[in-house]
């Protein structure tokens, strides 16, 4: 273990160990290994007595055998293979470097990566704001699917809204304008009717996705039945894709 400095580190220093101190074979040395990989404390107490057993007939001191198991023991609980431990400390060093320089990026795949997980999502956004990073609402004409970088803050992306597809984000993005949307009736034309439900709109409005027409979010909620009904009566007869009682309560 000259290179690690006497410490354990990776889990074919465990095999070396067994098979100069207990003088396993390599096989034998692998099924130790296996257990270690695996955490099957079970089998980590039974090989317990064959390798101090082993230790001791290779003329090592029972003692200094038991604590050197205890040590494999231990290793147990943070171990890998060597070619594991070089490929995670590199992406550990990428993105320690990430996190210094560019925080908001980092973070915003973090938030982006925890979707669904609730109280993860609130240890980041704590943490996040002690590094003074802005959380911007999501907007239903900025925001993209995941979380993304806006002037040094973070937009929360659409897909973070419950009930929000990906299928559903394709046809909102496919639609958007340069001009862009300015009222619920506006964004009800350009997705169309078989897409502007209930189901999908009332999510969006209650996560302030909508706060950009400049409306009471309940005035928009009481709206969206209207905006269906239009949508509707603007389809050219004979292409309806969908009934107006849809939108009747």
């Amino acid at each position: 273990m000259k290179e690690t400095e006497g410490i354990i580190v990776y889990q074919e220093q465990i095999m070396q160990i067994a098979v100069r101190i207990a003088g396993f074979s390599m096989a034998e040395a692998d099924l130790l290994r296996r257990a270690v990989s695996k955490k099957k404390r079970e089998i980590l107490r039974q090989e317990r007595e064959h390798f101090v057993k082993s230790a001791v007939n290779n003329n090592f001191p029972e003692k200094s055998a038991s604590e050197i198991y205890d040590l494999i023991v231990k290793f147990a609980d943070y171990g890998f293979p060597k070619s594991h431990a070089v490929a995670y400390s590199l992406i550990s060093y990428q993105l320690a470097f990430i996190k210094a320089n560019e925080p908001a990026y980092f973070y915003a795949a973090l938030l982006s990566l925890a979707t669904g997980n609730q109280d993860k999502i609130m240890e980041y956004i704590h943490e996040i704001r002690s590094k003074g990073i802005t959380i911007l609402p999501p907007s239903i004409q900025k925001s993209k699917f995941s979380h993304i970088v806006e002037n040094g803050s973070i937009r929360v992306g659409l897909g973070a809204i419950k009930g929000v597809t990906p299928s559903f984000y394709n046809v909102v993005k496919s639609a958007r304008t340069k001009v862009g949307w300015k009222s619920l009736f506006d964004f009800s034309a350009a997705i169309g009717g078989t897409n502007f439900t209930e189901k999908a709109i009332i999510p969006l409005i209650k996560a302030g996705a909508l706060d950009e027409f400049r409306e009471n979010r309940s005035v928009l909620l009481a709206s969206i039945e209207a905006a269906g009904i239009m949508q509707c009566l603007s389809v050219p007869k004979g292409k309806m894709t969908y009934s107006m009682t849809s939108f009747i309560p």
